[in-house]
């Protein structure tokens, strides 16, 4: 993988912009810009990444390329300003770069099994009759388990999707959510859209279809990887736009806007004053706002209606939960509100669930099944979670759902796909 070249080139951003050296930082911004094009042999290896991994790797290419033209800008006009803002991005990309070289070779779990294919669950959605919806983006595909413990494909691979224009092949749903008009609604990541699919299973793109940000009318608007969405009770879907670091909105015409977030930090606000990094997933929070997984500032957020933006817990610095002291986490990769004003969230570094007070204290952990993976959850009812992840003690992996009462403490595995 790029890790090392990518963790050079971060430290020739910092030395080079704290320098003024002007030559060497547009030496830099080449290279970065050549790095922001991954070769298509790179893409298998890295569709085998852990979800956390491949989402922050993918949308910060994006960022890499971004950054390379503000380089270039900058090595030909000398701007302080920006050249101190790349002296800072400089280092922001060298910790990515640490945290994915260290994830990549320490020997951690992989996201498959040994010798079974490479699976990862992207999002999960569950309906009030007891149906739960998964999707598996790698595959293209959304599965569908009755009530009744049937389980079947809604969207299969290979499925063409309906826009504006026509028809066309690629689908990658991550976040998924019922709509109280039983449509599903999901996050198509890699073509950075928004889809909504029928009960047959026909796909079609509410609003977005290419890399950018921009809002705007269907295909007129812009998303840049997003990653996760929840239903409003007004019918209008909340975004978590990942590599736009931003909550979007977009109405059930499809007209897409801006509800808070604005560039890559740590900052509570109003609308475009508030800041997240890389918001991976956005759940109710049962009192009219939103939750919200900033999983670059390993952080649990809250936005409200009106795009008011505050911290409930964790931060931009990672670290290990105490019980009774303030919440940390490591890269939080998916949330749901717990019924009593906090939130359980699913932490990507260690892959466990914990507990949030409504003070944003540690609540402790909910125990999961041996041999299984957790990579999506979603609130049913009053204390039902649902969670989906991949079995790991097996030879092939496969899917599966996990039924987890959080006033008992009990849980049911169903093996799922």
């Amino acid at each position: 993988m790029r890790a090392p070249l990518i963790l050079e080139l971060a430290e020739e951003v910092r030395v080079a912009s704290t320098a003024g050296d002007v030559r060497r930082l547009e030496e830099a911004a080449l290279r970065l810009a050549h790095q922001a094009e991954a070769p298509p042999g790179e893409e298998a290896e890295i569709g085998a990444l852990d979800p956390v991994e491949h989402d922050l790797l993918v949308a910060e290419r994006s960022h890499l390329a971004e950054l390379a033209r503000l380089l270039v800008d900058t090595a030909t006009r000398g701007c302080p300003s920006v050249a101190g803002w790349c002296a800072d991005k400089g280092e922001e990309l060298k910790a990515l770069a640490v945290a994915h070289a260290r994830s990549t070779t320490s020997g951690a779990p992989a996201a498959c099994s040994p010798t079974g294919p490479a699976l990862s669950v992207g999002g999960v959605a569950a309906g009030d009759d007891g149906t739960v919806l998964w999707s598996l983006p790698r595959e293209g595909a959304i599965w569908r388990m009755d009530r009744h413990g049937f389980v079947a494909p809604l969207v299969s691979p290979g499925t063409l999707v309906e826009d504006e224009v026509g028809w066309s092949a690629g689908f990658s749903p991550v976040g998924l959510d019922l709509g109280r008009d039983g449509r599903l609604y999901a996050a198509d990541r890699l073509h950075h859209r928004v889809v909504t699919v029928g009960g047959d299973g026909s796909v079609r793109v509410l609003a977005g279809g290419a890399n950018g940000e921009a809002d705007g009318e269907g295909g007129s608007a812009r998303f840049r990887f997003p990653r996760d969405l929840v239903i409003g009770p007004d019918g209008c879907v909340l975004v978590a736009d990942t590599g736009n670091d931003r909550v979007r909105t977009v109405s059930p015409d499809g007209l897409v806007s801006t509800l808070a977030g604005s560039v890559y930090d740590h900052l509570d606000g109003r609308g475009p004053l508030a800041c997240f990094r890389r918001p991976h997933a956005i759940a109710p929070d049962g009192s009219g706002g939103y939750l919200v997984a900033d999983t670059g500032n390993h952080a649990v957020r809250v936005v409200g209606p009106g795009g008011d933006v505050r911290t409930l817990a964790g931060g931009p610095v990672d670290g290990p939960s105490r019980p009774g002291a303030p919440s940390l986490f490591s890269w939080p990769l998916s949330v749901a509100p717990d019924g009593d004003g906090g939130a359980i969230v699913l932490d990507g570094g260690d892959r466990t669930l914990r507990r949030i007070t409504a003070d944003g204290r540690y609540g402790g952990r909910i125990g999961v099944p041996p041999a299984f993976r957790p990579d999506a959850i979603v609130r049913r009812g009053s204390h039902g979670l649902v969670i989906v992840g991949v079995s790991t003690g097996s030879r092939h992996a496969a899917a599966e759902v996990v039924l987890v009462d959080t006033a008992a403490g009990d849980c049911s595995r169903l093996v799922a796909s």
